[in-house]
């Protein structure tokens, strides 16, 4: 269970009783492990208060909650049913594959419209999507500069030693030429990139 869940259902002023959390937990975890983009993106319209894309999503959902916990309701329950989505989206971060779990933060965060739409009922939720994000996308620059990036040979001790050299014994004007060599190295290096 995500550590926060009991939380998210006090934020949306509902009051989770007796075995009522382990239920809806489990039933997020069922969904989750079969959730495919369709599914998701269709949560992702629930947990924004959007058009459903699939019309008998919402029941199809609740039929989840229902068959772990016969006594969860079938109507009248939307608010509860968003706190769902959007803890069922945050398992899918932690837990979908990483096509999928970024496919949901990009919905989430294009859905949220930087503030523009009204927030969710669970704004964290939205939080979790920024950090899976960020998340992702420093592992993805961290593979193409180890893969991808080499750091250049540039055989500049002989000029370094001539400056040394010319500055010691104040000739300004000889630490031009290798200057000149060491700058033009790298300046061919950095372009190479």
């Amino acid at each position: 269970m995500h550590k926060y869940f009991a939380d998210w259902y006090r934020i949306a002023n509902l009051k989770p009783e007796g075995d009522l959390l382990e239920y809806r937990w489990k039933s997020i975890e069922k969904l989750g492990k079969s959730i495919d983009s369709s599914k998701a993106m269709d949560l992702v319209r629930l947990f924004m208060e959007k058009p459903l894309r699939n019309n008998s999503f919402l029941d199809e959902y609740r039929v989840v909650f229902q068959k772990t916990d016969p006594t969860f309701p079938m109507r009248g329950n939307e608010l509860e049913m968003r706190v769902l989505a959007g803890a069922t989206l945050a398992w899918c971060l932690d837990n979908c594959t990483n096509k999928l779990a970024d496919a949901v933060a990009y919905a989430q965060l294009s859905a949220e419209c930087k503030g523009l739409h009204p927030p969710p009922p669970i704004p964290e939720i939205i939080e979790l999507a920024e950090k899976h994000l960020n998340k992702r996308s420093a592992e993805l620059r961290k593979s193409i500069v180890a893969k991808n990036i080499k750091a250049p040979d540039l055989k500049i001790d002989e000029q370094l030693q001539e400056i040394e050299v010319a500055c010691q014994s104040a000739a300004v004007p000889e630490n031009g030429p290798p200057l000149k060599a060491i700058l033009e190295s790298l300046s061919n290096n950095v372009r190479k990139f």
